[in-house]
């Protein structure tokens, strides 16, 4: 017969394999999650743009020059030591690209001492948009003077504080940017071309501002130019999707440290020590199903 301590192990296998499974077979909903399949999560970008998860204290060993430093959907304050490393990695060459319409990106460009800020409200506009004034149309010009349209959803205006950089990317000039939410213009709101994306050079490196991270997510990047206008912006260097500043579910935690275990599993010489581990595991279930039988 099996013992008890044999039923709670045995059940005990079962629920965390179950979890696992259920981990990896259903997507995180997180907004911005890498892991996200749905509407609001980032798998096609990373993707489309071959972009790899990384912490920044990993990047201190990379090459800066053929790296593209993605940093969306910001949570987290930054930290000196994590603006040191972003500061180090633009002024020996990297491109940085910087996504947010909230503000919270704001202590981060301070830090880079980048001369542009994401500003409050909403951009609106009555007569370029797709679905929704609120989801307006931007022009964005690359490569010279060729031009891209941007799809853009709930986005805000960046306001310049001095930098040595310019704007790259506007709205048309029937944009305002609505304070109250009414979807009205007042008075008070601004209105005209609204500066939607930044570029300043730092070092020999390059940092780019965005007011909206919408931009990448599955349900926009396929829209107008929105796919094309990153891929410029990448060129073909390294992408990598910077990690400490969102907060993660628990749902894409558990998924993160199973893709981390499977790696160790793969690429490192631990996989021997997993194999053992398993082939000891089976060995001593399949010795206790012997014996149940008997």
């Amino acid at each position: 017969m099996v013992s008890t301590k044999q039923a709670i192990l045995a059940a005990a296998i079962a629920v965390l394999v179950g979890v696992c499974l259920v981990a990896v077979l259903v997507p995180p909903t997180d907004d911005y999650s890498p892991y996200n399949s749905g509407w609001n999560g980032l798998s096609k970008a990373v993707k489309a743009l071959d972009a790899k998860l990384v912490n920044l204290d990993s990047l201190e060993a990379r090459r800066p020059d053929r790296l593209v430093v993605l940093v969306v959907g910001v949570e987290k304050p930054v930290t000196p030591q994590q603006c040191e490393i972003l500061k180090k990695l633009v002024v020996y060459g990297a491109t940085v690209v910087v996504m947010d319409e909230t503000g919270k990106a704001n202590q981060l460009l301070e830090c880079l001492g980048v001369g542009a800020r994401v500003g409050r409200g909403v951009l609106v506009d009555p007569l370029h948009y797709v679905l929704d004034p609120r989801l307006p149309i931007a022009r964005l010009e690359l490569a010279g003077k060729r031009m891209a349209k941007l799809y853009l959803n709930i986005a805000s205006p960046i306001e310049v504080v001095g930098g040595r950089g310019s704007c790259i990317g506007y709205t048309y000039k029937t944009a305002f940017v609505d304070f109250d939410g009414d979807g009205k213009r007042d008075p008070v709101e601004p209105s005209g071309r609204m500066c939607v994306c930044y570029r300043e050079s730092l070092g020999n490196g390059t940092v780019y501002l965005f007011s909206d991270s919408s931009i990448l997510l599955n349900a926009m990047i396929d829209k107008m130019d929105n796919l094309n206008a990153l891929k410029t912006v990448v060129e073909n260097k390294t992408v990598v999707l910077v990690t400490d500043f969102w907060e993660p579910s628990l749902h894409t935690k558990l998924v993160m440290a199973l893709e981390h275990i499977g790696r160790l599993a793969t690429n490192t010489s631990l996989r021997y020590l997993i194999a053992f581990l398993l082939a000891v595991t089976v060995y001593l279930a399949t010795a206790n199903a012997g014996k149940t039988r008997r």
